[in-house]
């Protein structure tokens, strides 16, 4: 969880401190954007080193390198010249060295000797202190920002990064984190129907969620209350995280096959619910909240049926693969949603959302090894 709440500050943070330094929002979206590119990139490039040379030199070389590309970004924006190369450069490099360890606790616990139902459980439970990380990141933000100078944000950002990531290795050092036995040139195998359809299902829900940061507010100014966009966002993240706790305490008699295909039709019918209750900012709210509650085991499902297509030697980049793939979805989701704002209506993009979601929900039957 600690190890998250740099992934939620940067983005916020950057944006502040960026234009702090240099006076505009412009240089800031791009930096935030080079981070995020980073992060997406990091994703894949950390799960294949994982599979290679172990989590151990992994998340080390990662934290000494995000600590140096931390205070690459502070300098830069501090020099007199705030050269805007050095200061997307510095956040693309920080974006891609930021400790992926919610990847190697992945790979730990598919290689471990959990049975079916404590791996389930642990990956519920990993879910939830991932989303309370991000929550967490942001506000820890938006209380420093009223204390501290753009400096001392970054500089706190990096500091936690690379604590978390001693302190993961320190209670780590006997887990079972070697690399897997690969053949240096191993075709990849596992890149066919159960891991194509687990991506399409990314793709899906990465655009859901991107569209959704605009939707949020948009509902909320239409409103006159664009200040409760927060707490619609929070409900959405609560129920993620209570959502992906309360599916890891359950024991369910239904295949994770048909619990997927549940969980986004029910995630469909949701949206499309919401969008005859935009003049009800607590009809919409509650809403919300159940979209989250279906996401977060939606989320441990996924992360499930990753597992099982990929192969042995393959995990650590088969799940740094998905999440980048729904991160870039995400953010096609946002640049879709800003810029048709003008030419579609909230309830219409509400809808279309929910039509995906039931388009897409049979795609888990297609594969052979979704479930744990």
């Amino acid at each position: 969880m600690i190890s998250t709440v740099p992934l939620g500050m940067l983005p916020v943070a950057v944006v502040l401190t960026v234009h702090a330094w240099t006076g505009s929002f412009v240089i800031a979206g791009w930096t935030s954007a080079a981070f995020t590119c980073g992060t997406a990139v990091g994703l894949i490039a950390q799960g294949y080193l994982i599979d290679r040379i172990g989590t151990r030199t992994t998340i080390t070389a990662a934290a000494a390198t995000f600590l140096v590309a931390i205070l690459a970004l502070v300098l830069s924006g501090r020099s007199a010249s705030s050269w805007t190369a050095a200061l997307l450069i510095a956040a693309f490099v920080a974006g891609v060295s930021l400790p992926e360890i919610t990847t190697a606790v992945r790979v730990w616990l598919a290689r471990s000797s959990l049975g079916p139902r404590e791996r389930v459980a642990s990956y519920s439970l990993l879910g939830a202190c991932f989303q309370t990380g991000l929550v967490l990141g942001p506000l820890l933000v938006s209380m420093v920002v009223l204390v501290a100078s753009p400096d001392v944000i970054i500089l706190m950002i990096g500091g936690i990064g690379v604590l978390s990531a001693g302190f993961f290795l320190r209670i780590a050092r006997g887990s079972d984190a070697t690399p897997a036995a690969v053949q240096p040139r191993e075709p990849v195998r596992w890149l066919r129907g159960p891991m194509l359809s687990v991506l399409a299902l990314a793709v899906v829900t990465g655009t859901v969620g991107g569209v959704a940061v605009l939707v949020v507010p948009r509902v909320a100014e239409a409103n006159d209350a664009i200040d409760a966009s927060g707490l619609l966002f929070a409900a959405l993240a609560l129920g993620e995280v209570l959502g992906a706790i309360a599916y890891g305490a359950i024991r369910w008699s239904a295949s994770p096959r048909l619990q997927l295909v549940s969980g986004l039709a029910f995630t469909g019918t949701a949206l499309a619910l919401s969008a005859l209750t935009l003049e009800s900012l607590w009809l919409f709210g509650l809403l919300l909240f159940c979209v989250g509650a279906a996401a977060g085991p939606i989320a441990v499902l996924l992360a499930s049926a990753t597992e099982n297509a990929a192969d042995p030697g393959s995990i650590g980049r088969a799940s740094g693969l998905r999440i980048s793939v729904s991160l870039v979805a995400s953010a096609a989701g946002s640049a879709f949603a800003g810029g048709t704002s003008a030419a579609l209506t909230t309830p219409s993009v509400l809808l279309a959302l929910a039509l995906l979601l039931v388009v897409s929900a049979p795609l888990p039957l297609l594969a052979r090894r979704v479930s744990g």
